[in-house]
């Protein structure tokens, strides 16, 4: 966290963050002791955790095409993987969160916008054996590590579609019948969110899930996460600054958390 905004929005998570102890409604209970701080592990998480140190040693120099609000760290046309990799994948905490996420809503289909070099995209992968995901990446140098990773762990269930995401995921929305769980972690701007959200809002059901990455990579970021939050259809919202949650079952009341990450 390097600006003042990040600084000053963490300090006010932490002051409202709850835990355990303070969640009663046994649905948000439940969801926050199996997935927030859930205990069981899986066999899997070493082996595309040696991937990660894999990619942090990697010194191959890749072109970079970024479509969104850019990086905080280098402007750089080329950047090594092991850089990229430094600053831009999610922590090992994170990533597990995702797949205990997705394991717990029993999703199928997950769309992941931005694929980066494919760690987070093998951590859905692996959350069920019925699992399908479709990642977009706009920068074609890192997916291509990223299809390669997958091709080494022998993970079949990924479909990569590179390019611009603005001019792919139309298509892809429009002959695509629902979503279970959707990763943003793409275009870190307003408009893009808001535009993102709204392509695929037409594709959730009751139990669909989506994770907003980075909801305080920015004031924009932070305005787009208010904004989806008062969303109609949206029936509960939960903050764990990392990312936020948004849920669509409209037998939830309308509720928003503040949890404990």
């Amino acid at each position: 966290m390097s600006s003042f905004y990040q600084i000053s929005k963490f300090l006010e998570y932490k002051l409202n963050a709850v835990d355990r102890h303070s969640l009663q409604a046994p649905f948000i209970f439940n969801f926050y002791e199996n997935v927030m701080k859930g205990k069981k592990r899986s066999g899997v998480f070493d082996k595309i955790e040696s991937y990660r140190r894999e990619l942090l040693k990697n010194e191959t120099l890749i072109a970079i095409e970024d479509f969104g609000a850019g990086s905080r760290v280098s402007k750089s046309a080329k950047r090594t993987v092991k850089d990229l990799a430094r600053s831009g994948l999610s922590s090992r905490k994170f990533s597990e969160m995702l797949f205990r996420l997705s394991d717990y809503t029993e999703s199928v289909d997950i769309v992941e916008l931005g694929t980066s070099l494919g760690i987070n995209t093998l951590y859905l992968a692996k959350s069920s054996p019925k699992a399908r995901v479709t990642t977009f990446e706009g920068c074609r140098e890192s997916a291509q590590i990223a299809i390669d990773l997958f091709k080494r762990a022998h993970q079949f269930n990924i479909e990569v579609i590179r390019g611009n995401i603005d001019l792919t995921l139309p298509g892809f929305a429009k002959k695509t019948n629902k979503v279970d769980l959707v990763y943003f972690d793409a275009n870190h701007q307003f408009d893009a969110t808001l535009r993102y959200y709204s392509q695929f809002l037409p594709l959730i059901h009751a139990d669909t899930v989506f994770v907003i990455d980075d909801i305080y990579w920015s004031k924009s970021m932070g305005k787009a996460w208010k904004e989806l939050v008062q969303q109609p259809e949206v029936t509960l919202s939960i903050d764990i600054f990392d990312a936020g949650l948004l849920f669509f079952n409209k037998d939830f009341y309308k509720e928003h958390y503040v949890l404990a990450f």
